[in-house]
């Protein structure tokens, strides 16, 4: 997974995502929501065919890379846990 990093501010970060679609970017901006301190996370996708998600994340109270860095570790633990419960069930 190839990250680019487009534009950094003070209050915002957007980064590049090679061969990505919505199913990192909904997850991921979900993450993001659920965490205080982010202002706005959204994503897009230029063309289909192409992937490359661009994610913006804006804070006025946090860095927005350690935003995304925390919204990556529970999207993580998540699927930990999914994965655990999912494979006991399935016995």
């Amino acid at each position: 997974m190839d990250t680019k990093v487009i534009e950094k501010k003070k209050n915002a970060l957007t980064i590049q995502v090679a061969g990505e679609d919505h199913t990192l970017g909904n997850a991921i901006t979900s993450s993001l929501w659920k965490e205080k301190g982010t202002d706005s996370a959204a994503y897009r996708i230029d063309h289909p065919l192409k992937g490359n998600l661009q994610l913006t994340v804006k804070s006025s109270k946090k860095k927005p890379k350690d935003l995304l860095i925390t919204a990556a570790k529970t999207l993580e633990k998540d699927a930990k846990e999914f994965k655990k419960k999912f494979s006991s069930s399935c016995k």
